[in-house]
Formats: structure tokens, C-alpha cells, sequence
């Protein structure tokens, strides 16, 4: 198909899918529409309007929307170069019979990376939440709470003075705990501007983060400390080591010192500077402990170069790009864990500083029955680091994460992840 014809496919499904969504016409009638533009090259308007599906002050209503709106996310990929047009308009065809989202449609057809969707849609986020403060009603939609037409319902519903979100309880389309999510969620949006959106904005036009300057042994038990840490574990005096057989290339060591701390022994370790960056500080030392060389600052580069949070979803796809198996997992427990670092492998969680700012990944790299504790590489604090069991469970429940997320809350309870060369068979 020639190259202009194809534009003006794509922008006739962008056209088509906002007349859906402002349910002026269905998805019958788009689709039918489409079929008759491909024999006869007309805008798709003016095939509705001849079809008697769609008015004249409608066809105009929809083009001022259109200026209106931000580039869909569509048209984002195809400027970052992660799609091609062919891929961007069979996945839009392809959207009208299934009603799939594109991003999720996009990843199941192969055509994109799962860190690819996460950035651009963040990158949506932040546009949108710049330009103006995100409404109930908007936070609602794109959470799923409420479809396109009930917000318009309720809008045309609203008693003079009554707040947005009164309206939708009494319609009985939301419930008061959903609204409640939806309105914790607006405040921390806007309590956060000034500093993660202004920030984002100025990161925009800036390089990548740069990491610290690194130092060869900081993961090395027999090296002297480089780091002096005040919660670090003491792995000092006697110890005996473990020696974990794989039926792979990889056997390791674990020490089992006489305090009861039993440890993986020389886990790299790579400290980060005051940025997001902690996602591929873990991803550097899990992947170096494989034996994979694994630059931090050009994983930064790569995978990070705006400096925003990175998800689950991203951090395994990373550790799958450099050919390990990884697997995020929801809910843990402790007996997870262990079982982990007694197989030799060190473990990726995801814990709770404070606020939404302060999610942060680590690595658990051993522990001490005897005090009840667990021993992390933190790339902010240091190496070897000893948690305070109790604590580290409070922390692994990921609170303040879960509460600005209502749709995908718990995908970040007690979130670990089990990493592993796949030559390894001991699972």
C-alpha cells in the first residue's frame, strides 16, 4: 500500500476510534465505513455522513476535537522508532474486531518491548498531567473506574454544586471505596507536581543520568570495605562455605558465618546517584554475578534515559534482554526468599522508603535466622547491608505504591523476583 494511503487509513482509525469513544456511531458502522473507504477514497466522515450514520455538526465537532487532543500513543511509538507504520496500522485494523488495547495488543503480535509501552505511556502521563491538573473524572477513565459515557452522564446529571464524584455515587456507578482511590490518588498527583512533573520536565531536555564512579571490589567479601556503612551486617571472623552444585557451568559459594549470617558470597554491588536509576543498579548487579559484563551507566542510557520509576514489568524484560530467566512474583514470604539465597541466586525486591517518591529496588543477598534479619545490597546505603526482618517485611508490603495504583495495587505486594541463568536447572 502506498505510503499516503496508508496515513490516511491510520488517520481515519484515529478519526473513527474518537467518534466511538463520543458513542456518535458504533463499531459496526466504523468498520463498515473503513471497508467502503478502501474502494472509494473518501474522508471518513464524509462516507459516514453519505452512509447516514454520522451528521454534519458532528463531523465538525469531531475535527475540533481531534486538533485538541495530544498524540495517541500510537503515533508516539512511531516517532520513537519502536514500531513501523505497517505494524501501527495492522494492530489499529486488528483493534476494531478484538476492541484490545494497542499497547497490549502490540506486545502480544511481538512488534513491541515491554519497557518500550512503559515509557511511552509515562511519557503520555507526565504530558498530560503538565498541561493541566488531572480532573476526578480523567483519573476515573484512566483507571477504568467509569467508561466514556457514564462520565458524560453524570456531568449532564450534576445537580448545581454538587462535586463530580457525589454524582457518580448516586448513580450507583461507583462505590465509595473506588472514589476514595481515585481522590487519594488526585491529591498525591498534585502534591507531587512541583517536584516529579517540573523535575521530569527538565530531565527532558537534559542527558541521561551519570552513575557514581564505581569501585571494582565493593561486593567482594575477602576485599577491604570501601564503603562504611552503619547498618552494614558483620561478616567478620570464622565462617565455613557452602558449596552450591548446578548442573549448569555455574556453581557458587555461600557463606555460613558462626553469627548465623549466611550470605552469597561477592554479589557486585554499583552505587547510584541521587536519581531513579535503582532498577538498573539491581539490573548491573544481578547480571554481573551471572558473569554477564554489564555496563551500569550504558544500562542508564539505554533503558533509562528520562530517570522514571522503572516497573516490574520492565526490570524483568531487562534481565530477559541479557538472557537470563526472570520471573516477577506478587506476594512473597520470607520462606521465598530463603529458598532463593540457598540456591545461590540473589534476589531483586521492591520496598517502601515512605511515599510514592521512595519505592526503591534492592538486592537480598543473605540473611541470619539466629537475629532475624535480612542482608541487601542497597545501591543508595552500600553493600551488605542487615534489615531488621520486621522492618523489611512492613516495607515489602509497598503501601504507598499500592495506594496511588488501584488497578494494578497488587502486583506490587511484597514483589520479588526470581532470577536465574537459564543453564542452571535447580529451580
Amino acid at each position: 500500500m502506498p505510503r499516503d494511503k496508508k496515513m490516511n487509513m491510520h488517520q481515519s482509525i484515529r478519526i473513527g476510534d474518537q467518534l466511538r469513544q463520543a458513542h456518535l456511531v458504533s463499531r459496526f458502522q466504523i468498520k463498515q465505513a473503513l471497508n467502503h473507504q478502501k474502494r472509494a477514497p473518501e474522508k471518513l466522515g464524509q462516507i459516514l455522513k453519505k452512509l447516514g450514520f454520522l451528521s454534519e455538526s458532528s463531523i465538525n465537532l469531531t475535527s475540533a476535537s481531534k486538533q485538541a487532543k495530544s498524540a495517541p500513543l500510537g503515533e508516539r511509538l512511531l516517532r520513537s522508532g519502536w514500531i513501523t507504520q505497517d505494524q501501527l496500522d495492522s494492530a489499529l485494523q486488528e483493534q476494531y474486531e478484538t476492541e484490545e488495547e494497542l499497547g497490549t495488543l502490540l506486545l502480544r503480535k511481538g512488534s513491541l518491548a515491554p519497557h518500550q509501552l512503559e515509557q511511552a505511556l509515562t511519557e503520555l502521563l507526565f504530558d498530560r498531567t503538565q498541561r493541566h491538573r488531572q480532573k476526578l473524572g480523567s483519573i476515573l477513565l484512566q483507571t477504568r473506574q467509569i467508561s466514556h459515557w457514564q462520565l458524560d452522564k453524570a456531568l449532564s446529571q450534576q445537580q448545581k454544586k454538587e462535586p463530580l464524584g457525589q454524582t457518580l455515587l448516586r448513580l450507583n456507578w461507583l462505590c465509595s471505596q473506588k472514589l476514595a482511590q481515585a481522590l487519594r490518588l488526585q491529591k498525591k498527583l498534585l502534591r507531587s507536581a512541583a517536584a516529579t512533573f517540573l523535575g521530569s520536565s527538565l530531565l527532558l531536555a537534559c542527558q541521561p543520568p551519570t552513575v557514581p564512579l564505581q569501585f571494582a571490589d565493593a561486593g567482594n567479601l575477602n576485599a577491604p570495605p570501601v564503603y562504611q556503612v552503619q547498618s552494614q551486617a558483620n561478616l567478620k571472623g570464622a565462617f565455613k562455605t557452602l558449596n552450591v552444585k548446578e548442573s549448569g557451568q555455574h556453581d557458587f559459594k555461600i557463606r555460613v558465618y558462626q553469627n548465623g549470617s549466611k550470605v552469597i558470597e561477592n554479589v557486585p554491588f554499583f552505587r547510584q546517584g541521587r536519581d531513579n536509576t535503582c532498577g538498573q543498579a539491581v539490573v548491573a548487579m544481578v547480571t554481573n554475578f551471572w558473569g554477564m559484563k554489564t555496563n551500569y551507566q550504558n544500562l542508564v542510557d539505554k533503558e533509562n534515559p528520562l530517570n522514571l520509576a522503572t516497573s516490574a514489568g520492565m526490570l524483568s524484560s531487562s534481565f530477559r534482554e541479557k538472557g537470563l530467566a526472570a520471573q516477577d512474583f506478587r506476594r512473597g514470604d520470607l520462606a521465598n526468599i530463603i529458598d532463593e539465597i540457598n540456591k545461590g541466586r540473589p534476589t531483586p525486591v521492591l520496598l517502601d522508603f515512605g511515599n510514592i517518591q521512595s519505592a526503591h529496588y534492592v538486592v537480598v543477598v543473605g540473611y541470619n535466622l539466629k537475629k532475624g534479619t535480612l542482608i541487601i545490597h542497597d545501591s543508595l546505603e552500600g553493600p551488605y547491608v542487615e534489615m531488621d526482618q520486621t522492618v523489611f517485611l512492613k516495607m515489602w508490603e509497598n503501601k504507598s505504591v499500592r495506594s496511588i495504583l488501584p488497578v494494578v495495587a497488587d502486583n506490587y505486594q511484597r514483589l520479588m523476583f526470581r532470577v536465574f541463568h537459564p543453564e542452571t536447572r535447580q529451580l
